[in-house]
């Protein structure tokens, strides 16, 4: 399979702080787009997880280069899933990088950041999640968890994701 210029980008800047970041918040566009169009309070979630407010050290704040990258690439327009299964798979990969100790919190703020955008416009309890995002949420972190080498592309057909980026009929 070839890659296009968004793989390209997306594993140039994937060696980068911004790189880390932008593979840290594709689980969270893929949380907003598995149904569909995002509504707006997911995509305001998104960006309250990138913005001086709220980014943590571990996770990184974007700049305007990697920020205009992510959200052209996963917010303005559904992803493809070689775009999708690329980000998971390098997200996997860094995460096996880390010191053993370092993990589980990543883990557990990867999955809580999801559970903050499938949760809004959902009302405040999580059993209001949809099935679909409970389903991406619990197979992107299973996915993600330190072990996988490739094979994303699989998981986001899987989830609804078209190699062109379009929402599958």
């Amino acid at each position: 399979m070839s890659m296009d210029n968004s793989e390209a980008e997306l594993i140039k800047f994937s060696w980068s702080r911004d790189g880390r970041a932008i593979l840290f918040l594709a689980p969270l566009a893929v949380v907003a787009w598995v149904e569909g169009e995002p509504n707006l309070d997911e995509l305001i979630e998104i960006a309250a997880h990138h913005t001086r407010g709220r980014c943590r050290e571990e996770l990184g704040c974007l700049s305007g280069e990697a920020r205009r990258f992510f959200y052209f690439h996963f917010v303005y327009g559904r992803p493809s899933s070689s775009l999708v299964g690329r980000s998971l798979t390098l997200l996997a990969k860094a995460l096996s990088k880390l010191p053993e100790g370092h993990v589980p919190r990543r883990m557990k703020l990867l999955s809580s950041a999801c559970n903050d955008v499938a949760c809004t416009g959902s009302g405040p309890l999580r059993s209001a999640i949809s099935e679909a995002k409970r389903r991406a949420i619990r197979e992107m972190m299973e996915f993600v968890r330190p072990r996988h080498a490739g094979g994303g592309t699989a998981l986001a057909a899987d989830l609804g994701f078209e190699e062109n980026g379009a929402e599958e009929s």
